[in-house]
């Protein structure tokens, strides 16, 4: 079997989300994009278990797929989700003082991954999590 394409070009694949997010986040630099994506990632992992998250990250490109598992700390506590805004505060919480990611990171985030995965492969991996994953990622 060759070697799939989405390995072959996962580097391409990759800065063209980065350079969509970072248009689409209006941020001045490539560093201030990955803060945003990291922390959005971060927060929805923080509410999902292991078996929930493999089957999350298995929808997403390769090195998105590296990006939300990077310096996970499976023991850490799983949390409910709660209301956007408490979510992105929590977003906007990693960095602090070099998080420049406007105040709606998470639904800005979210509208740029969508443009750059298999929609309905997405869709329905998050649909099997939960409906607070799938609002997380869909909003209405």
């Amino acid at each position: 079997m060759p070697k799939p394409l989405e390995y072959t070009h996962a580097g391409t694949y990759f800065s063209k989300f980065m350079n969509d997010a970072q248009k689409a986040l209006n941020a001045p630099t490539s560093n201030v994009t990955y803060t945003a994506v990291q922390s959005v990632f971060m927060v929805f992992r923080r509410r999902l278990t292991l078996k929930q998250s493999i089957l999350f990250a298995s929808a997403l490109p390769v090195i998105l797929r590296a990006l939300y598992i990077q310096d996970w700390d499976t023991n850490e506590e799983i949390l409910k989700f709660s209301n956007m805004t408490a979510l992105n505060n929590e977003a906007l919480s990693l960095r602090k003082h070099h998080n420049f990611s406007p105040e709606n990171t998470i639904e800005i985030v979210a509208d740029v991954l969508k443009r750059h995965v298999d929609e309905d492969v997405f869709k329905k991996r998050l649909k099997e999590i939960s409906q607070d994953a799938y609002n997380f990622w869909v909003p209405d």
